[in-house]
């Protein structure tokens, strides 16, 4: 009987703690959707965004890998060339609210909402590119040795862990996956694609202040 390496113990192990940490936050997602509660929204992005983030790091950091495995590393000039364009085509539905944001409403309120804003939606980007592009979708492709099992698994786990924004939107995220899944196949780097989902938070926040205002019980003047 083959004894199994002490790596493929580990990645084993790893599978069980990524399915655990994803099942986490499904069933968080799911429970956002359906009680829709405004404040449960804004504090649960919040959890949702810490909990991958520590997920992540428990899980490289038991690994032993070079860390450069799962794009933790330096940016090359085309990795910003595709995170420039990943920028432009995932955000192009926000570019006509740029004069709303340059013209934002500077009331007590409104600077509340951008600030809370930045806690509950900005590191969902940042988290969410590590733990579902830099984590699973390496690991997917190295058991199955195809770099599409991995854009296919991080794209669907990254769509399936949305469903809080109601399966009628699940299309575009399942899109935006695709793109940023492609996108880090391409890539060396994946702080590139990390910078670029924060902005696309970014615009999201800022462009839609009544929505951020009813989110964080805020009524908007």
């Amino acid at each position: 009987m083959q004894t199994e390496s002490p790596r493929e113990v580990w990645i084993k192990r790893e599978l069980i703690l990524l399915l655990s940490v994803w099942s986490c936050e499904v069933v968080f997602s799911i429970a956002i959707w359906l009680h829709n509660v405004p404040f449960f929204q804004t504090w649960g992005n919040c959890a949702y965004s810490i909990g991958l983030g520590l997920g992540y790091v428990a899980i490289i950091w038991g690994s032993g890998d070079d860390w450069s495995e799962f794009g933790l590393t330096s940016p090359h000039r085309v990795d910003w060339l595709i995170g420039l364009i990943l920028f432009a085509v995932a955000s192009a539905q926000m570019w006509p609210m740029v004069p709303k944001i340059i013209n934002y409403n500077d009331s007590d309120r409104h600077v509340i909402a951008l600030m809370l804003g930045c806690l509950f939606y900005f590191p969902a980007g940042l988290s969410e590119e590590l733990f579902f592009r830099g984590l699973i979708q390496a690991r997917a492709t190295e058991i199955s040795r195809s770099p599409w099992i991995g854009i296919a698994a991080s794209t669907t786990t990254f769509t399936v862990v949305h469903i809080y924004q109601s399966p009628s939107a699940l299309w575009y995220t399942a899109l935006f996956g695709l793109a940023y899944g492609y996108a880090r196949y391409r890539s060396v780097s994946i702080w590139v694609l990390a910078i670029s989902h924060t902005l696309v938070n970014a615009l999201i926040a800022f462009g839609y202040p009544a929505e951020m205002l009813r989110l964080l019980q805020l009524k908007p003047h």
